[in-house]
């Protein structure tokens, strides 16, 4: 499937488009279809192209192929987004979420814009919050996260990033992660294993201190095969270069 967009400025509208071979990283797909001027997939993302199937993605011959994907549905007549999102976590739940289900409380938390405006006054509140609650008689651990796994409420980025030794020119074939934004403490609450390096603390992130990051198991299984993913550097927009200090275990 390629988008109005590239029928029309790639192929002059061709009224014959339909069937005809064309090349993508030098390998030959055929158009099956031009989607609508005003489609967008993902949402605001206007300068995707082209649509593959997902079994041509996850070929072992594309080293530079999205690897983390989003899933979408259609919602059966009568259903609503709620009884999904409950279904859904049903089935997360049946098999490993990979962190701790039990004795875990949360809380979200929304920040007043008119006394918490800017990054520096939301980072002393959240740190004083955890160090005040890490401080109760029957807490062992607490941390915070910017989304909770399998949560529809906070903030989860889904960010592009540029592995270590490639040259990726073009945004769009840069691969995505899902990213969330944690304080120390976070992981060991949640029960989430580490399994190489280290955990974030109290210094990642500081404006003069380290830039540290945790990447999970797939992140490191599928990007650094080759190559000891500890002591890396990533480059993020946004974010700037990050260097993997850990790896934890799939959530």
């Amino acid at each position: 499937m390629i988008s109005y967009a590239s029928w029309d400025n790639r192929f002059g509208r061709d009224p014959n488009i339909i069937d005809t071979s064309i090349r993508l990283d030098d390998r030959p797909y055929t158009v099956v279809g031009v989607m609508p001027a005003e489609f967008e997939f993902p949402p605001s993302d206007a300068d995707a192209e082209a649509w593959l199937p997902l079994e041509t993605l996850i070929d072992g011959q594309r080293p530079r192929a999205h690897r983390m994907f989003n899933v979408v549905g259609l919602l059966n007549e009568g259903s609503t987004v709620e009884q999904a999102r409950q279904e859904r976590n049903t089935i997360s739940v049946d098999i490993d979420p990979g962190f701790r289900k039990s004795n875990v409380v949360s809380t979200v938390v929304s920040l007043p814009r008119s006394r918490y405006s800017g990054r520096e006054p939301q980072k002393h509140f959240f740190a004083d919050l955890v160090e005040r609650v890490n401080a109760l008689p029957d807490v062992r651990s607490a941390g915070a996260v910017s989304a909770l796994p399998m949560s529809a409420v906070g903030t989860d980025f889904n960010l592009p990033f540029t592995p270590p030794g490639q040259e990726i020119a073009s945004p769009g074939e840069r691969p995505r992660a899902g990213t969330r934004i944690v304080m120390a403490g976070y992981f060991k609450a949640m029960g989430i294993p580490l399994i190489e390096g280290r955990i974030l603390d109290e210094f990642d992130g500081l404006e003069d201190g380290r830039r540290g990051t945790v990447i999970n198991e797939t992140m490191a299984r599928l990007y650094f095969r080759e190559v000891e993913p500890i002591g890396q550097m990533l480059a993020v927009p946004m974010m700037g270069d990050l260097e993997i200090v850990g790896i934890v275990g799939d959530v």
